[in-house]
């Protein structure tokens, strides 16, 4: 369905932030260059170690990085399966954020693993030798999969732009397909991470559970509407639309992640109690004030916010909850991949300026991409059925940031 209002070349408005924002990303490909000639550690560049990781502590900052990244990308298939699966049009304005959003967060996540490889022209290697036995193969093969059904779902929405209907037709065909696999592969390699550290018995007791791997498939699941709700929300503020339109998508949706979010600490209760561990909570060590944190101020408020129907139905207070449950699953991935092995190892980290550099590039490319992809592509006006039923076609939107 070739959209027959985008008749001009692709556009890209450039403020002076943008243009700030692609200065910084020269000096990250220039930072990016170094690292993949010189590898992580200090192997001879003239700017000395890329990354401060060493034989105790192997995990840094851009591996980190793909704990959060995929939990928060979790809005993609968990929206879609309302949307799509159970058929709930109420969700369909909505939907397009959810899958662009998701796409950018396992791009940030693929591509900082890529970082992270220490001999990362070897990255074809499990593609062609299997390690099937291996917990990391599964999450690997499952990720890079997802991705790759990610870019062609967007490209169902990108050649509503490009008039080449054969191939639009192709993929039109194919959605249904590419909707049921997308959904299952992330329910997979969601819980998988969390199973990496089941073997990791120097995990502090609150975040160590053979449960682990529901948590962190729950958790992706909870936070998506939060993250679909901030999406919507400060894309509606930079494009200058009424995010009031929104609302009442969003207010159901963050219901359903409020009842995920119950059963989720019903869970983390009886765990708790089950292997004994209320005493780790209580202790007044630094990870039990970091479990504290996480559970009362980034959890417990934002699920009592969502639940309270005045509160939800409003702008603030959705948005406030919606920031606060996601910065509730990023700090819960930084528990459990830092604080809570920290004094297990002999050794201290810190990264180094140049992994905090490959950090914020990252996220600020993605930024640029999703106002891009925004400002070219019909992601804001939601399913393209849903939109037809309510509005005439429109204008391609205005940028005010």
């Amino acid at each position: 369905m070739y959209d027959e209002r985008y008749t001009n070349r692709f556009g890209f408005r450039l403020t002076p932030l943008r243009w700030a924002m692609l200065a910084f990303l020269v000096f990250f490909a220039v930072v990016a260059g170094y690292r993949f000639a010189f590898g992580l550690g200090d192997s001879g560049g003239f700017m000395g170690p890329v990354t401060n990781l060493n034989d105790e502590w192997t995990w840094g900052l851009w591996k980190w990085l793909v704990f959060p990244a995929v939990a928060l990308a979790g809005c993609g298939y968990g929206t879609v399966f309302l949307a799509h699966i159970l058929h709930i049009k109420a969700f369909r304005p909505v939907i397009r954020v959810a899958m662009v959003v998701s796409l950018l967060g396992y791009t940030i996540a693929m591509t900082g693993l890529l970082f992270d490889i220490t001999v990362y022209y070897n990255f074809w290697r499990p593609f062609v030798y299997w390690g099937y036995t291996s917990i990391l193969f599964e999450v690997l093969w499952c990720m890079t999969l997802y991705w790759t059904i990610q870019i062609l779902e967007f490209g169902h929405i990108a050649f509503e732009r490009i008039d080449a209907p054969r191939i639009y037709n192709l993929l039109d065909k194919a959605m249904p397909l590419l909707i049921c696999v997308g959904i299952m592969l992330p329910s997979l390699h969601q819980a998988s991470l969390g199973g990496l550290f089941i073997a990791t018995v120097n995990l502090y007791p609150t975040w160590w559970s053979t449960w682990v791997p529901w948590f962190f498939m729950i958790s992706s699941l909870y936070v998506g509407p939060a993250v679909v709700a901030f999406s919507c929300w400060a894309l509606a503020r930079i494009y200058g639309k009424d995010f009031n339109d929104y609302m009442p998508s969003l207010s159901k949706l963050t219901l359903v992640g409020a009842y995920l979010m119950v059963f989720y600490l019903v869970l983390k209760v009886w765990d708790l109690t089950a292997r004994g561990a209320w005493g780790y909570v209580f202790n007044g060590t630094l990870q039990a004030n970091m479990y504290l944190l996480e559970m009362v101020p980034f959890f417990l408020v934002p699920l009592v916010m969502f639940l309270v129907p005045s509160i939800r139905n409003s702008v603030g207070g959705l948005i406030t909850a919606s920031i606060l449950s996601s910065t509730g699953v990023i700090l819960n991935r930084t528990n459990v991949v830092f604080t809570g092995m920290a004094q297990a190892y002999e050794r201290s980290y810190f990264p180094t300026w140049m992994e905090w550099v490959g950090l914020i590039g990252l996220l600020v490319g993605a930024v640029l991409v999703i106002l891009f992809f925004v400002e070219n592509f019909r992601v804001l006006e939601g399913d393209p059925e849903h939109h037809a039923k309510k509005e005439p076609a429109k204008k391609p939107v205005s940028v005010h940031a």
